[in-house]
Formats: structure tokens, sequence, C-alpha cells
């Protein structure tokens, strides 16, 4: 009974170093995949605030009211 136990404590050894090497490797790759996707994020999300900023909504927006209200309840006066 012990050398069936002690059998399969260390084939239990043997697997969790085997699902440990495959953990390191994937490791790398989730890392690239994750910093390629939020670059990725960052480029759509700057691109589409330039294109509303371009937009003639915003533009007039701004026009109309004649300043800006920024973070903080600063306001600017536009020239």
């Amino acid at each position: 009974m012990e050398d069936g136990l002690l059998k399969i404590s260390r084939d239990l050894e043997v697997a969790q170093v085997k699902v440990r090497e495959a953990e390191e490797a994937l490791h790398p790759n989730l890392r690239e995949a994750k910093v390629w996707e939020t670059e990725e994020v960052r480029k759509a999300v700057k691109k589409a605030i330039i294109n509303y900023k371009e937009s003639s909504g915003f533009k007039l927006g701004l026009q109309r009211s004649g300043q800006v209200s920024y973070e903080y309840g600063y306001w600017v006066a536009l020239a």
C-alpha cells in the first residue's frame, strides 16, 4: 500500500513539474500578446479621439459655447 502511495506521490510531482514548465513556456507568448493588444487598443482610441475632434459637431460645439470646461472645474475662454 505504501509503495503505491509513493508511486502516486512521485507521479504527482512529475506532473506538477511538467505543468509548471508548460506554463513558463507559455507565459512569454501571453505577455507579448497582451502588450500587442494594449498597443492596438491605444492606437484605436487615439484615432477615435482625433477623428472626433476633427468632426464638425465637435468644432461647432466649441464655437457655440465659447468656452471649454476642463477637469476640476476650471474654465478657459477660447481665443
